[in-house]
Parts: structure tokens; sequence; C-alpha cells
């Protein structure tokens, strides 16, 4: 099986912040010992680099290869976009192309961050739009609702339900719809009909109240091929009420919707429900009403209370938005706000209240080492996406024994006293994010075609450039760990600890080696002339021998962390990756979600990423768990008995039960387990109400009632329970 390296992984934050915190008053106390001067610095690509000039895109037909002049809004929608290197004018009127100071800035401070365990100084969520992340199927919601909005003068109140669920067998059509657009390509669409078991289609749209039958709630299942069942809700008891006026479950299902509501590039089936079921939360949210979720809560304990936790979604398996901001998950490492600050905002500034500091360190655009004139190779890229923090396998740590993990809360796969597996879960009282993104090195990935999703980006490939980093008024340790930083521990052109830098960097590109070229420290000194200014060079290989001997006896410094450097500069080897591809692992069709969806099949079997440390840092590409399935037109597939003639009965253990079926193993051998739906037995039982009435590890007789090919299932009911 064919192993890739994920392209990022992560520097783990390290130990207790707080202790590396001072404030501004006791870092720059001593003036005539801080130290102020530049850096002069040779930056090298070792692999393509790319800084492009986002301001000025081309716009080109992909059809036609040909450039649009001033094209509209939607023409350039339609158009593969191309991108400069990041240029200028320079005095003459000549274009000269450059690195922006900011982004050479951007790349030192995330590693000096966290090389010395300093603060993560964005975050990402608010609190209309919360984290938010689908569930495998084995962690499925298994409980219906209805979310109502209760107006009251002025005042909301929002309160969750229980509900009773009338349940509805349909049949699923799905409808291909081919388009022609401006270029000639075809575009493919598609659309879907509910049809009940008489023929009569449903279009009534998802949360909308039926006289006489409830609110009707259904989704659109990734296999159409399967029977489906549509259900109408009425209201039964009180869950959770939430405080006057406070729409936290409006935001937090609304975020949801939003998200499914999306279609992106592949195949959205739930686009149309999420959306019909977003307009009915808006007017729920408006005039007052009901809307059809599905929910689960857990309890949350606090030294003083417990807290109640409730989640919503518009499908069993679908997205959940939690609780957690980020500022939560973050905790202590969250942004300098106070007058003490972490080691990174000491140096390089800090925004903020009436304790923001200016920065001391500035860093000069780089410019070509040979002049103006560089040479330029246009790079067509695959379609970089977005980070995913909803990746729990990867972006998350693992809880002990957990099948499944989020921000908020984890599943254990356990077994109960009739040895029958069950996803239990528990609150998560501290959510441990792996720590700060960085990206491996490893050989660019080779162009692409030429489509309107992705862009073409100029390249610098064989050039070297220079730029300056002032310092001022800065303390030893500062500059010891600023060159150490800037070099990784190695001032040598030949060194393989390089930075990563620019765009694509998950595909190979932006690798880059800075070496120190001088520097000069500037001094203020006195004599009998009066106040003179003098220089003195800064003596770098003495620096770094006594910082990297320090490292390397696992002492840490003054800034920085000796485990955090060892995770670094394994992650900064451009040797490390070694003959095993960094890529993103990819499903059998060749996508990236295909693998992430093919691994949150079994929740035993669950892969994570691996630690940068790690012997083994690679994971399986393409990996395919098979389901468990059955076509009964095969026959001898199975060792053991499975073809029944109508009427025969065998007896066999209940070994799970949801709210619309029980599933039963056969005592006779046969390994395929029986599906019985809540109507099919005796005597019949409501649904929601199987599991009183089939306990699990009840022993039952069951009776074959023959194969439906309409709905492709075999046809299973319950006569008796065996004493």
């Amino acid at each position: 099986m064919q192993r890739v390296i994920n392209p990022y992984n992560f520097i783990s934050f390290g130990t207790d912040i707080k202790k590396k915190k001072k404030s501004r008053e006791n870092t720059y106390r001593e003036n005539n010992q801080l130290k102020s001067g530049w850096l002069d610095v040779k930056l090298t690509p070792s692999t393509p680099l790319i800084i492009p000039d986002g301001a000025h895109p081309v716009y080109i037909d992909p059809k036609s290869g040909k450039e649009e002049k001033n094209p509209n809004d939607q023409t350039k929608k339609n158009c593969h976009k191309k991108y400069d290197f990041m240029n200028r004018l320079d005095e003459n009127g000549c274009k000269q192309y450059y690195i922006p100071g900011s982004s050479l800035r951007g790349m030192i401070r995330s590693v000096y961050e966290a090389a010395t365990n300093s603060c993560v100084p964005f975050l990402l969520a608010d609190k209309k739009k919360p984290i938010s992340q689908r569930v495998p199927l084995y962690a499925a919601l298994k409980k219906r609702g209805l979310l109502s909005c209760e107006i009251i003068g002025d005042n909301k109140v929002w309160k969750l339900y229980s509900a009773d669920a009338t349940i509805e067998t349909v049949k699923i059509v799905e409808n291909k719809q081919i388009t022609i657009d401006r270029y000639g390509k075809e575009k493919v669409s598609y659309s879907y009909k509910l049809f009940s078991e008489d023929g009569t289609e449903i279009t009534t749209p998802t949360g909308t109240l039926i006289d006489g039958k409830g609110i009707i709630q259904y989704n659109i299942p990734v296999d159409i091929s399967k029977d489906y069942h549509i259900a109408y809700l009425s209201k039964r008891d009180l869950v959770h009420e939430w405080d006057c006026n406070d729409n936290e479950p409006y935001y937090m299902l609304r975020s949801v919707l939003f998200r499914d509501n999306v279609k992106g590039n592949q195949i959205n089936r739930n686009a149309k429900p999420a959306k019909d079921l977003l307009t009915s939360l808006e007017n729920a949210h408006r005039d007052g009403g009901m809307v059809p979720v599905y929910y689960m809560n857990i309890i949350r304990r606090h030294e003083d209370h417990d807290e109640e936790l409730v989640y919503l979604s518009n499908s069993s398996a679908g997205r959940i938005a939690q609780k957690r901001k980020w500022a939560d998950i973050i905790g202590d490492h969250g942004p300098c706000n106070g007058k003490n600050l972490c080691p990174a905002c000491l140096l390089f500034g800090a925004l903020g209240n009436e304790y923001g500091l200016k920065s001391h360190v500035r860093f000069t655009d780089a410019l070509p080492e040979e002049g103006s004139g560089i040479p330029l190779k246009d790079r067509t890229l695959d379609v970089l996406g977005e980070p995913r923090t909803s990746a729990f396998e990867f972006y998350l740590e693992r809880p002990d024994g957990a099948s499944y993990w989020n921000f908020d809360f984890y599943g254990k796969t356990e077994k109960d006293r009739n040895g029958i597996s069950h996803t239990r879960y528990y609150d998560m009282e501290k959510a441990r994010p792996r720590g700060r993104k960085m990206y491996w090195h490893g050989k660019p990935y080779t162009e692409s075609a030429v489509t309107k999703l992705n862009t073409t980006m100029a390249s610098a490939e064989g050039t070297s450039f220079t730029f300056r980093v002032y310092f001022d008024e800065i303390s030893d340790s500062q500059l010891n760990s600023l060159i150490w930083v800037l070099t990784l521990g190695d001032n040598d052109g030949k060194s393989p600890y390089q930075h990563k830098l620019g765009h694509a960097k998950p595909l190979g590109y932006g690798s880059v080696k800075l070496i120190i070229t001088g520097g000069s420290i500037r001094k203020i000194v006195r004599d009998s002339d009066g106040i003179g200014l003098s220089i003195e060079p800064v003596k770098i290989d003495n620096r770094l021998k006594d910082i990297n001997n320090r490292l390397k006896s696992d002492k840490d410094l003054e800034y920085l962390e000796a485990a955090l450097v060892n995770d670094i500069l394994r992650m900064s080897d451009i040797h490390t990756a070694g003959d095993v591809p960094v890529a993103y692992p990819r499903g059998e069709d060749q996508k990236i979600f295909s693998w992430f969806s093919e691994n949150r099949i079994r929740s035993d079997e669950v892969l994570h990423l691996p630690r940068p440390s790690d012997e083994d840092i690679s994971i399986p590409s393409a990996i395919k768990k098979p389901r468990k399935q059955y076509n009964p037109s095969q026959k001898g597939t199975y060792p053991k008995k499975t073809c029944y003639k109508e009427g025969e009965q065998a007896v066999g253990k209940i070994i799970s039960v949801s709210d619309s079926v029980m599933k039963i193993s056969l005592e006779n051998g046969d390994p395929r387990e029986k599906y019985v739906y809540f109507k099919n037995t005796f005597p019949p039982v409501k649904y929601g109400k199987i599991e009183e009435s089939f306990p699990i590890g009840t022993v039952v007789t069951v009776e074959y009632r023959g194969y439906d090919k309409k709905i492709k299932k075999e046809q299973w009911y319950v006569t008796s329970t065996v004493k």
C-alpha cells in the first residue's frame, strides 16, 4: 500500500506560557544593555518560489487560452486567473520583482512563536459562526426533536422538545441535467424527487407543518438506491429551555445549515433540504414556530454546577456546531491583551488596549541579488482549499480510547453486558488542539490542466534575494533567538534546515534557505570628543554555536524551548521525507475528502496524524475499508445459510436498536444480521418505543416474508419472543 506524508503537521504548544510572559518594563529596563543594529540576510529558494501579485490578475479563457480584455464579473467567474510575481516600478519606471517585507516578517514570526512557546495572535471563530463538524455514521445523532421559538411581547424564548415521529417509506429518484455553457463544455447538475409508496410525489419542503400529520422532516441520503423514511413530527416533552432572548440555538443551527447549503465542487444532495430548513428556521426566528432537528445532549460538570449541552443538526449524520470558541480552546495561548506579553509579542509587537507594544524588529523588502530582471516560470497549480479544522483526526489530540472526538465531546465504542458495541459520549474537559501548523518539505507537484477553478502563477527559480532585518533596543537573549530562528540554527547555504514561504506550500513550493551574511550592532559611546557612534560586527557563528550546544543538551534558553526546537528542526529538514511523497491522502477516486470519508467508516480503525517526532510520519494513501454489503443474487458468498423460503422462520437475538429498526443476529450461523422495521413486529410497536418492548439481548423468532425488489431489501418480521 502506498504511503504519503501529509503536507502539514503541528508543533505542539510548549510548557506553561504564563511563565514565559514578561512585562515590557522588565524586558527593556536595562537600556544600557539593550542592542540595536541590523542583520543582512540572503534568501535562496531550493524549490520554486511563488509570491503572487494578487491585485493584478490576468483573466484567461480556459478553452481558447486567450486573454479576456476588460471582463465583466460574470466572465471573470468562468475565467482562469494568471498572476505575475510580486512587482513594482523602480525609480526608472522599470518592473522590479521583490518579496514584501511583511511576508518575510510573517514567516519568521510564526516560527519564532512556535520555538518560544508564544501566544496565538489571531483567533478564527466568533459567536455567530461557531466551529462545526460533520459526525461520522458510527457517531450519528439518534434523537429527533422540535426546536421552538416562542415570542412573548418583545422577548424570544427558544425551547427544544422531544418528538413523536410517524414514519413513511419513500423512494428517491435522481434527475441528472446536462447543460452546455458558453465555452461549449457540459455542465452537470442533479435534482431529487421523493415518491410515497402509492406513487405520489412529495413536494412539501422539509420543516413544513402538514395538518393532521405533523412537521415533515427529511434529507437526501448518500445512498439513494436503498429505501428511505421521512418523518412527521409532533411535539412531546420539553428537553431544554434557553434563557430569554438567548439566540444561541438559532446561531448554532443557522451556521450548520449555511455550510450544508453550499454545494462546492462536489455533489451535495442536501443543498435544497438544507436551504428549505434554513428558511423554516428564519421564519421561526422572525415570527415564532418550530423546526425539526436531530439532537443530542450531554452534561458538562463544573466545580459548582452542572451544565446541560445541547447539539442540533439537520441530519442524524449531519454537521453539528460546537460550544467552545477558539478563545476557549486556545486557553492561555490566546492573544496577549494584558500587561505581560509572550516572547513573540515582546519582540514583534502586540496590538490591543493600553498594553499594546510597538515592534522592535523591522524587515525590508527582499530584492533580487542580481538586479531587477529574474527568470520566472509559470506554474499551473492544483486547487487549494481552506484549512479544515473539522478534520478531528489531524487537528485535535485524540482522547484515550476515543473513536470520535471534537472540541466539545468525544465518543467511545463500548460493549454492553450482552457484548453489543455502542458509542457513548463524554464531555471533553479540555480540548487539546495539536498545535501550530507547519509544512513539510517535498518535491513540487507537476503542473495541472488549465481550468476556471485553478490558477497559474509565476515562480522564481534559481534566484537569490537579499534583505535586512533591523532590531531596535532588544536584549542579547532576544537577538540570539532571532538569529537562531532566521537560520534555523545552521548558517550554511548548503544546510538542509529551510523555511517555507509564499503560495502553494502544501504542493512542495517555497522551500527557502536563509543565511545571515553580515550584521552590526550600533553603540552610542561617550569620549573626550563628545558623543559618538561605534559599529561592531555581530558574531553569528559564535552565537549559534553557544545556542546549539545548549539546545542539544535539552536545555531551554531564556526564550527557546529545546523540545519545540527539535520538532521544528525535523519538519524544517528537506531530507526528512526521503523517498516518501509529501502529498494529501486521497481516496480511490483521487479526491481528498474521499480519504476522510473512508477513514471514518469503522469506529475502531480511525487513523490519525502522527507526531513530527514519530519514527514513521507517513500515513496510508487511498485507504479502502469495505462496507458490509450483501447482494441476494450472489449465492454462495457466505459459508452458512443465506437463502430462505417465504414463511421460513429462525431464532435470533436483538443486538442493537434505533428509533425505527432493530438488528438481529440469527442462531443458525447466518453471518448477516437481519433488520426488522418497527411496524413489522408482533405485537406492533410505536416509533421510538422498540427497546421498551424488545430490549437488547431479547431472543425472538423472526419470519422471512420475501425480498422486496422495489426497495431492494429483505422483509423480516418478529413473530414472537422466545421465553
